[in-house]
């Protein structure tokens, strides 16, 4: 549900950064920029806790 809400929300910023003037444009710009890293974020959590091996797009290895 995180990840689905955080794509929705830069699509959004995307939107608006494409309709809106420069001032408006710049912001939105910046907003899609943050929501593009909070989306990166939530798929990393996911990647870990689905036990793909990675966390924070590196790869897990045991010491043992």
């Amino acid at each position: 549900k995180a990840l689905k809400i955080e794509i929705e929300t830069s699509n959004f910023y995307q939107t608006m950064a494409n309709e809106l003037p420069n001032e408006g444009q710049a912001l939105f710009e910046r907003f899609l920029e943050i929501e593009n890293n909070h989306v990166k974020a939530v798929r990393f959590e996911l990647d870990y806790l689905s036990k793909t091996g990675y966390w924070f797009d590196f790869k897990e290895f045991d010491m043992e």
